[in-house]
């Protein structure tokens, strides 16, 4: 279990209790037990692997009739070291059948994932030290963002693209993400403005 997801259970381990402390720390052997139990919960299997997820079913047009003509959408979120032709051509290997064209549908907002920022660097060491003056319980790992961001377009600029979002999310929160009652707590919008205060302090000294 290596890449970005690896990358983070070396800085969570050592703060784990023992018993994870052991298996973070032994995924030479422990990595098919814990790729088993992280694919139990959508949230944490969409860090290690692909996801997809059915967004548009067209079909029949009466319930008596069987439609001589279906189309799904499906959305895809690509693991770093996939790209979308390698997405592409396993998707055609599971239906496995000539009758079904498998397509990218808008090939100008398909891209492949970005590439993974480096965290020895000063930029991910600004953000560290930033979290922790306002987070101070909070164990600053890097980790993998399961989503699009705007922060695609700065690629061209420098390799060193960060994605962080300074609020305290539980389970309930994740439901609502692009869904019915977005929001966040106040005292949680709050500390997203400290953050951003001390982000830009620090980064002038």
């Amino acid at each position: 279990m290596d890449g970005v997801f690896g990358n983070m259970l070396d800085y969570i381990g050592p703060e784990m209790s023992p018993l994870y402390k052991a298996l973070f720390a032994n995924r030479w052997l422990t990595a098919p037990l814990i790729a088993r139990q992280l694919k139990q919960d959508p949230a944490s299997a969409a860090s290690i692997r692909t996801t997809m997820a059915p967004t548009m079913v067209r079909g029949g047009f009466k319930e008596n009739v069987l439609p001589t003509r279906a189309s799904a959408r499906v959305n895809f979120r690509i693991l770093p070291g996939e790209t979308v032709a390698s997405v592409v051509e396993q998707v055609r290997e599971v239906v496995a059948d000539e009758q079904v064209l498998v397509a990218v549908s808008d090939k100008s907002r398909a891209d492949d994932p970005s590439p993974v920022s480096p965290a020895n660097t000063f930029g991910f060491e600004l953000i560290q030290r930033s979290i922790q003056e306002v987070f101070p319980d909070a164990v600053v790992a890097p980790a993998l963002t399961i989503a699009m961001t705007d922060s695609r377009h700065y690629l061209d600029l420098t390799d060193k693209v960060y994605r962080f979002l300074p609020i305290r999310l539980d389970k309930s929160d994740l439901s609502r993400i692009h869904g019915i009652n977005e929001r966040i707590e106040i005292e949680g919008y709050q500390k997203a403005v400290r953050f951003y205060r001390r982000l830009l302090l620090n980064s002038t000294r």
